[in-house]
């Protein structure tokens, strides 16, 4: 009997080599994941090349390409044939993943081939489960605490520790360098955090222009962040073309070595996971009111676990004045919200902790929160990058966690808890701008559709502030 499988001649094997690279390109392109712990002309470079290719976890590839082809699945363009074989290259994914756990090839790369998995399980499709997705989490929390990467830069004077069940805070004053920007509506002019690289709004050109003469290696001397000039697109202009969500990451070190570089990576991968386990969280508060705030213990859910250097922190050399590279960044404020908001999490389920010393942690995760959104409003490059309506939504959402805390201690005093009024309104004011936006989507001719279909991981985002603006009516 003759075999199915095809001769693989020289013509088929790049006729499929372009068909994947396109996907992959796509993937980048379009999706709204933290990707930036892949090294994008590296990671091509290496598979491309018949040698360096044997390093990369056949995993990473398979899911990534899963991935891809899901995200092309909707009706507007594969559809049910897509979602076919999205579901089997899921499938060929797990089984090399497993096999690679098996033979103990544990490195970064099936890090990062557990966090695309966790990522396409979080996906609409019509396999999903909150058991597949939870197994998935696990699957990847598993590995990072297995191979210690929370706890990288432990030996590091400038890494952060934070203590077990307290506010994770973060002492700094580089932010009082940099003065308060002229009153307006950060969530009105912000970028969405999903919006595509030809929606983003062009920045004033005085403000620009200004921003660029921090380029002298001491920023601020205008008066103005220099977040910008360290960001992914800046080092690498092609990333505006090749992946354009990636275009306001913090860029790669220059100069680094192989194995400050191979540090970075898994820093960054970290961090995404933070990110990605932030997002399924705050869909499963919102669509389960009666369901625990804090259903997964998760590893890298609990700040008393690292001992990491934040995003951008490690671009320049210790004791620089560079803002993009402190505690205090545009990236670093993201991380110490999420940070925040997974600790009250965790002490809002804790069983056997005192009224009086809920109320207290309250009022110091209240104060946290407040300076990370005093350090935001500092910040002249959120208007570009769209970080402000991220961080300033898991603050809202941290506020909402906190607030709780307050109602049950009435002996306690607390100021500034009248404000959550004006919070709450600013919020609803943005999920307007966010509603104003998708309807300039739908009635805008020129609007790209398939890039909203190819993007399902926005249904339950869209569907839990839903959720919490009803709340609020």
């Amino acid at each position: 009997m003759k075999s199915q499988t095809p001769v693989m001649t020289v013509d088929l094997r790049n006729t499929l080599a372009g068909r994947i690279t396109a996907d992959l390109r796509l993937l980048f392109r379009i999706s709204l994941l933290w990707f930036s712990f892949l090294n994008i002309p590296l990671f091509f470079s290496s598979l491309m090349n018949p040698i360096e290719r044997r390093n990369i976890q056949p995993s990473l590839v398979l899911a990534t390409l899963a991935l891809s082809t899901l995200l092309q699945s909707s009706k507007l363009e594969r559809g049910a044939k897509g979602m076919n074989r999205a579901l089997h290259l899921l499938d060929q994914a797990y089984a090399a993943f497993h096999a690679s756990v098996a033979s103990g090839r544990i490195d970064l790369g099936l890090v990062q081939a557990a966090y695309v998995l966790a990522a396409f399980e979080m996906q609409a499709h019509s396999k999903g489960s909150r058991e597949r997705t939870r197994e998935a989490m696990i699957m990847l929390d598993s590995l990072i605490r297995y191979l210690s990467l929370t706890t990288l830069d432990v030996e590091n004077p400038r890494t952060t520790i934070f203590l077990p069940n307290a506010v994770p805070r973060v002492a700094t004053g580089t932010h009082s360098a940099i003065p308060l920007l002229p009153a307006c509506d950060p969530l009105a002019t912000a970028v969405l955090p999903f919006a595509d690289n030809d929606e983003v709004p062009q920045i004033a050109q005085a403000q620009s222009t200004a921003a660029s003469t921090a380029a002298t290696g001491v920023p601020n001397v205008v008066g103005l962040c220099s977040c910008h000039l360290y960001t992914l697109g800046h080092q690498w202009p092609l990333a505006r073309d090749f992946a354009p969500q990636f275009a306001q990451m913090p860029m790669w070190p220059r100069d680094a070595s192989e194995g400050e570089m191979y540090k970075e990576e898994c820093r960054r991968v970290v961090w995404a996971s933070v990110i990605l386990v932030t997002a399924l969280h705050q869909t499963k508060v919102a669509a389960s009111v009666d369901a625990s705030w804090e259903a997964e213990h998760l590893w890298i859910k609990d700040p008393a676990n690292y001992a990491l250097l934040f995003p951008g922190e490690s671009l320049a050399p210790p004791g620089s004045l560079v803002i993009a590279s402190s505690k205090d960044s545009v990236w670093a404020l993201y991380i110490r919200a999420l940070l925040l908001w997974h600790s009250c999490l965790r002490t809002r389920s804790d069983p056997v902790m005192s009224d009086a010393d809920r109320a207290g942690y309250a009022l110091s995760a209240w104060a946290e929160a407040d300076a990370i959104e005093e350090a935001l409003d500092r910040h002249s490059c959120m208007i570009e990058s769209g970080f402000c309506v991220k961080t300033r939504e898991v603050l809202f959402r941290t506020r909402m966690c906190v607030s709780y805390e307050f109602q049950r201690s009435r002996a306690i005093s607390v100021p500034g808890v009248h404000m959550y009024r004006d919070k709450a309104e600013q919020w609803m004011h943005h999920q307007m701008h966010v509603a104003s936006y998708f309807m300039g989507c739908i009635q805008n001719p020129k609007t790209n559709i398939a890039n909203h279909a190819r993007r399902n991981f926005l249904v339950a985002w869209l569907m839990s502030q839903i959720t919490r603006s009803v709340y609020f009516l």
